[in-house]
């Protein structure tokens, strides 16, 4: 049921784009007409998405039994942000991922992108996208979308449970160090399940 929800959410972000960022647009021309001083809300950003732009990066999608999103087989690569940033000397950031990293394989001991963290994104540049009309927020959405969509057992007994961790090279993690509860990650109900539900509302 959630795996149908999201793949819904992606339908109707592709389909109704014209729709809802000519929303914004309309918005704003009655407020000026109107004489309001000061920017509306509509045409306020959201918050400053400079950080989460620099945390997005591409996630391949690989061919996993269980595991699959919108249109997965045009396009097997989607969008997520990196669970962690920190900071350098110089103030500049380097992104980073959750646990100890292993050179060899470049897997951390968590991952690189979590569900948790995929979802809270997806409804920043969904809202932003909703209230300004800003084209890239709706691509950025979209493709939150379908990497979160990736995470979702789709069939099985764990059918409609979320694999919370993904390493850089599409890697699924179900039971990371330090583990998680529930471990493995698809196995039962969990706050991320439930974000994973809220996102696409």
């Amino acid at each position: 049921m959630v795996h149908r929800t999201l793949l819904a959410a992606l339908v109707a972000a592709t389909t109704a784009a014209t729709t809802l960022v000519a929303a914004p647009a309309q918005a704003t021309t009655s407020t000026t007409a109107a004489g309001t001083s000061g920017a509306s809300s509509a045409s306020r950003p959201v918050t400053n998405l400079d950080h989460l732009d620099f945390l997005l990066d591409d996630v391949p999608l690989p061919e996993v039994p269980g595991h699959s999103t919108y249109q997965q087989a045009s396009d097997p690569t989607a969008t997520a942000p990196w669970v962690y940033a920190d900071r350098n000397a110089d103030g500049t950031y380097r992104r980073v991922g959750g646990g100890t990293l292993d050179p060899a394989t470049g897997h951390w001991g968590q991952g690189a992108f979590d569900a948790d963290d995929i979802s809270r994104a997806a409804v920043v540049y969904v809202r932003d996208w909703q209230q300004n009309g800003t084209a890239s927020s709706r691509e950025h959405a979209r493709e939150l979308l379908r990497s979160l969509t990736y995470l979702q057992t789709d069939s099985g007994p764990d059918a409609g449970n979320v694999v919370l961790w993904q390493q850089t090279d599409g890697t699924l993690n179900t039971s990371p160090t330090p583990p998680d509860s529930p471990d493995p990650s698809d196995s039962a109900d969990s706050f991320w399940v439930g974000r994973t539900v809220w996102a696409p509302r």
